[in-house]
């Protein structure tokens, strides 16, 4: 699965046929909801900077 916004580059049928040819699922966030993956970017956020306690 990718994750992406979506740009033209993401939503081109050339991109979308690539990645159905390699098995990858897109998932993007509707136009205007900028939360719908912050649960996705917070865990791959957490997972490049390290798990930290927050005082």
């Amino acid at each position: 699965m990718l994750y992406s916004d979506v740009g033209s580059q993401y939503t081109s049928k050339q991109y979308q046929k690539l990645l159905s040819k390699h098995g990858i699922v897109a998932s993007m966030s509707s136009v205007g909801a900028c939360l719908d993956k912050a649960v996705v970017k917070r865990f791959f956020g957490s997972l490049k900077h390290g798990w930290r306690a927050y005082s």
